[in-house]
């Protein structure tokens, strides 16, 4: 049977040693730090999907990258972050700081975390109107109604992909459409179903000229991000043609030092497998053991939780989970110690999965104290394609 390793290196979650298929995802000699950062390459990339989008007349959009006064040669926010304009500019360096590394759409009066990815495909984060705090802190949802009617009325579809049930709400009837099928939550990952309907979505809306896509999470960047490399995969595959190009546009356009736009190894690891769109078709997986390195977890104690993906269920949110495995009330795994190298959890019988699958380790480094999330794995059993299969920090 199947065994999957789990190896846990620094506080992240999980990354995957590549297996054959997973390394044609993301094969691509990697760029030098120099070359990284020198946008010329991104540039023309950009230019040309501006091309291709503005063969119809009638499209109406923004080309912010490559001559507005915001963006240094590196293709990074310059010095005007802390900017004051716009009608709620007293809050702006508030809103700088928690933008933290993502440039910031800072033009004709506006100053939004937003940013146009290609000419019709935007990220952003969410239009925030509960609180006072989120109003501050957050895209104040009457600056976001009022850039949209000011540079694309009637032509905007809002995917909306926040899967936590009471985070980011907003009234969805100021915005002409608003998606929330591809919704799942923070730090997770997409089912391979809701990745091909976000491109379908996105696609059908863009057939019409003139037409812009808005995606947020909650930030706008991660889960956002992830979503918008699938689309770049799937529609422009002569300029990504692969998982970690379309990564690196993705960060370059929405990162100040173009870097980090996508970040959670699990997150990473499903763009590699878009990539590889349904060359596999995720058939069933049996776990026999999961091992974990115990090098740096400094914990008493560890608990394992294994769920997968209920069939036909993708809305994102933790009903759609079906939990398979849960040592509470069983061993709770071999005590640790400093000379434990590894935490083996076996299984009497073997674990059946199929699709995606959430494995996630909580610990807890006294008897006393409470479980909390060390770190999870997410994958699929269709890119498992021979056993031991050993996920670390290198995707």
């Amino acid at each position: 049977g199947n065994m999957v390793r789990a190896a846990k290196t620094g506080n992240v979650t999980f990354e995957s040693n590549r297996a054959d298929l997973m390394k044609n995802a993301f094969e691509s000699k990697p760029e030098s730090h120099q070359a990284f950062h020198s946008s010329a390459k991104w540039k023309a990339v950009f230019a040309s999907i501006a091309e291709q989008t503005n063969k119809d007349k009638d499209s109406s959009y923004v080309v912010d990258q490559l001559n507005d006064s915001q963006t240094g040669k590196d293709g990074s926010l310059s010095l005007a972050p802390f900017a004051i304009r716009g009608p709620f500019s007293i809050f702006d360096w508030f809103r700088s700081l928690v933008s933290q590394g993502r440039i910031r759409y800072e033009m004709e009066g506006f100053n939004l975390d937003l940013r146009y990815i290609t000419p019709n495909l935007v990220a952003f984060g969410y239009p925030a109107e509960r609180s006072l705090v989120e109003r501050i802190t957050r895209n104040h949802i009457d600056e976001v109604v009022r850039f949209i009617n000011k540079r694309h009325r009637g032509k905007v579809l809002i995917i909306n992909l926040v899967g936590e049930a009471n985070e980011c709400l907003y009234n969805f009837a100021k915005f002409p459409k608003v998606s929330t099928e591809c919704a799942f939550l923070d730090h997770g990952v997409p089912s391979l179903v809701q990745m091909q309907t976000f491109c379908q979505l996105t696609a059908a809306h863009l057939a019409q000229p003139g037409n812009v896509v808005f995606t947020h999470c909650k930030a706008g960047k991660g889960r956002t991000g992830l979503m918008i490399c699938c689309y770049l995969l799937y529609a422009y595959r002569e300029f990504f043609p692969s998982a970690s190009e379309a990564i690196k546009f993705y960060s370059w356009r929405r990162m100040r030092n173009g870097e980090g736009g996508v970040s959670i190894p699990s997150q990473i690891r499903y763009v590699g497998y878009f990539s590889q769109r349904f060359a596999a078709k995720p058939g069933p997986a049996e776990i026999s053991r999961i091992v974990i390195a115990n090098s740096e977890l400094k914990m008493g104690k560890l608990r394992l939780v294994v769920s997968m993906n209920i069939t036909g269920s993708d809305k994102g949110n933790s009903s759609s989970e079906q939990i398979v495995y849960n040592s509470k009330g069983k061993n709770e795994g071999m005590p640790i110690n400093d000379t434990s190298k590894y935490v083996i959890f076996h299984f009497d019988k073997r674990l059946k999965v199929a699709g995606d699958v959430c494995v996630r380790v909580y610990g807890r480094k006294y008897h006393s104290s409470p479980f909390i999330l060390v770190c999870q794995l997410w994958f699929n059993t269709g890119f498992i394609d021979h056993t031991p299969t050993v996920y670390d920090k290198s995707c």
